[in-house]
């Protein structure tokens, strides 16, 4: 497994992953989700799929459509697109195929319009899901967009930008100077009301954190010091209450819980945290599921 999406129901989980017996190929693995409990029972896999190595993968607010950046370190890159039933469900239908320049990152704003493909956006068909590829050079690799739509953050080296995002076109224009973050700054998430950001430091082991002003989208450090993770912490989410921060750790293999501080947004670890995983192997991704 290579990176998750949950669908906005919360009804599937989606799996992108590498074919043991060929780096070149994968399937998405999907699995119905118990919402009451969390457990995950195997929906009807996917067909295999030539050159595929997808490290993002995005559903649409809608729950209709499924994007999986893919191509990652193959010479010939593509964008995959599927149908998705609205309710939550094994994706269906291919809706393009189209070939496009390596994309490491996508991710998609909360009002569906647009989809950014290494920070460049790309306005996507309502009807069909269908979009034209991004150009190259985008502007922050590494990017999420507040639940309004108006700001995104991105990663820059070991800084994290704050965008303007146009409600026109999706361009993303700078606002103000960027922050710093720890070294090896890895991935970006922001709570569900846009108060707060936090990033995954992979290689300072730990997570910044950061208030939102919400009318410009700027961002303050929050505290004096950053959050102290596990070894190799590579992701981060906030869970849809915004409440509690988890940070999957690639080296360690666990998982880092926090609860948020409503009023600063100070992280405090959670009793009994870091959590070992409990199944071998690399970890890379995190998400959480909301329940019923």
């Amino acid at each position: 497994v290579t990176a998750m999406a949950v669908h906005p129901m919360g009804a599937m989980l989606y799996a992108p992953g590498l074919k043991l017996q060929d780096e070149f190929s994968g399937v998405v693995a999907q699995y119905w989700v118990n919402r009451n409990t969390g457990v995950l029972t195997a929906a009807a896999s996917h067909h295999d799929f030539e050159e595929f190595q997808s490290y993002s993968m995005v559903i649409d607010p809608s729950g209709r459509f499924a994007y999986a950046a893919s191509g990652y370190g193959v010479t010939e890159p593509f964008e995959n697109g599927w149908s998705v039933p609205a309710s939550g469900g094994p994706l269906s239908n291919w809706l393009f195929y189209p070939k496009s320049p390596i994309w490491y990152t996508i991710s998609i704003d909360p009002t569906g319009k647009y989809l950014f493909a290494d920070g460049q956006p790309a306005a996507i068909n309502p009807v069909t899901g269908d979009f034209d590829a991004p150009g190259e050079n985008g502007v922050a690799g590494k990017l999420v967009v507040d639940p309004t739509g108006r700001f995104g953050w991105g990663l820059v080296g070991d800084e994290i930008r704050t965008y303007y995002v146009s409600g026109t076109t999706g361009a993303l224009t700078q606002v103000g100077s960027g922050k710093p973050t720890g070294t090896g700054a890895a991935k970006i998430a922001v709570d569900p009301y846009g108060r707060f950001v936090y990033v995954a430091n992979q290689n300072s082991n730990d997570v910044s954190g950061f208030v939102v002003n919400l009318g410009n989208g700027s961002l303050t450090t929050i505290g004096s010091t950053r959050f102290a993770a596990g070894t190799g912490p590579v992701d981060v989410t906030v869970d849809a209450t915004g409440h509690y921060v988890y940070v999957v750790n690639s080296i360690s293999l666990d998982v880092s819980a926090y609860t948020i501080n409503q009023s600063t947004g100070a992280l405090k670890s959670m009793t009994g945290s870091p959590f070992k995983l409990l199944a071998p192997g690399v970890a890379t991704t995190v998400v959480t599921i909301p329940k019923v």
